[in-house]
């Protein structure tokens, strides 16, 4: 079973959320890895966020919870993508 079907916010709309939670880590990081990278690690940072959520019990299941749990763990992904490429 995976971590993701207790969820109410859909597989799609996790990595819809990585995506824009990538857009915003990117100025909230001023990471200058590119568009692509940072999308990429936003949505790895967000899917990871929403499975550490599931395992912790944490209750972000609702759209606005899921954005925040989301666009920590792309900030999170990308201040250390951003570190380990210095």
């Amino acid at each position: 079973m995976s971590l993701l079907v207790q969820t109410e916010i859909s597989f799609v709309s996790i990595i819809l959320i990585g995506v824009v939670t990538g857009l915003i880590a990117e100025k909230v990081t001023e990471s200058n890895l590119g568009i692509f990278p940072n999308l990429v690690v936003g949505i790895a940072g967000s899917l990871g966020a929403t499975a550490l959520a599931v395992v912790l019990h944490i209750p972000a299941f609702d759209f606005l919870h899921t954005l925040m749990v989301a666009a920590a763990g792309a900030i999170v992904s990308l201040v250390f993508c951003h570190w380990a490429a210095r």
